[in-house]
């Protein structure tokens, strides 16, 4: 596993994963491209997030994001749903909440591996919890 330190930054952990595809014919799941790679070691205070481009069947059109971080455990520790506009594709912690262990937080754990999930929606039925 590779690893960056980005300097005067305590180091978090992230392993980047796109969540599934909805089932059926929804959107497919989005490529994450910030973080760059599994395993980049980031900010803990303001964790930059970027996926897309939305590709989706003919006519779908990228209604909002779901995006989450989850600690090693599994739980979620932040969450931003069902986000628009510029933030659908590009997000930062401050955009979002923290939820469960690290409700009330304002950043992430040091030292810490999370991984993050980002889901595109179109205008289908609501997919599936992401996992």
């Amino acid at each position: 596993m590779t690893s960056r330190r980005l300097p005067g930054l305590l180091p978090v952990l992230i392993l980047v994963a796109a969540s599934a595809a909805a089932q059926g014919s929804g959107p497919a799941a989005p490529a994450v491209t910030e973080p760059e790679f599994d395993g980049q070691v980031i900010s803990p205070y303001d964790v930059h997030m970027v996926a897309g481009p939305f590709a989706g069947p003919a006519g779908a059109v990228h209604v909002c994001s779901d995006w989450e971080i989850r600690a090693s455990t599994g739980s979620a520790v932040w969450s931003a749903s069902c986000v628009t506009g510029a933030l659908a594709v590009h997000i930062h912690l401050g955009d979002g909440t923290f939820v469960g262990a690290l409700a009330g937080h304002h950043q992430l754990d040091p030292d810490s591996p999370y991984t993050l999930l980002v889901r595109f929606k179109d205008g289908a039925p609501p997919p599936v919890p992401m996992r």
